[in-house]
C-alpha cells in the first residue's frame, strides 16, 4: 500500500494532518472460511478471489496537545472515508458500498 500523511503544526500544541491510502495485494484476496466449508475459492464476500485492488481510503485529523504540570493531554479528533476496491465485491460482481467512520481520541499521561 502506498500512504502519505501530512501533518501541519498550525500553533505549537495544535496540528492537524491528512492522509491517503491507496491498496493492493500482493497475492489472491481468499477467505479460508469459504474453502474449508464451502470448498470453493473466493473472497470474504462470496466474489471473485483474483481481484487484488483493496481500494482507497482518506483521513483527516485534528489534534491539541497541552501540559498541565506534571500531567501530558492529547485530544484528537479523526475522520476516515473509505472506497472498497473490486477485492470486496459479491458474488454477483456488485460493489461494496463506501464506509466512513469519525472517531474522537483522548489521552493522559501523569
Amino acid at each position: 500500500y502506498l500512504n502519505p500523511v501530512v501533518r501541519v503544526a498550525i500553533t505549537e500544541g495544535f496540528s492537524v494532518f491528512g492522509g491517503l491510502v491507496v491498496a493492493q495485494s500482493t497475492t489472491d484476496v481468499v477467505d479460508p472460511y469459504r474453502i474449508v466449508v464451502e470448498s470453493r475459492v473466493a473472497n470474504y464476500r462470496g466474489g471473485d478471489s483474483r481481484s487484488r485492488d483493496l481500494g482507497v481510503e482518506t483521513d483527516l485529523g485534528v489534534e491539541i496537545r497541552r501540559t498541565l504540570g506534571p500531567t501530558k493531554v492529547r485530544l484528537g479528533l479523526q475522520a476516515g472515508y473509505f472506497w472498497p476496491g473490486r477485492a470486496f465485491d459479491d458474488e454477483q460482481g456488485r460493489a461494496m458500498p463506501p464506509v466512513g467512520l469519525v472517531q474522537a481520541r483522548a489521552g493522559v499521561v501523569f
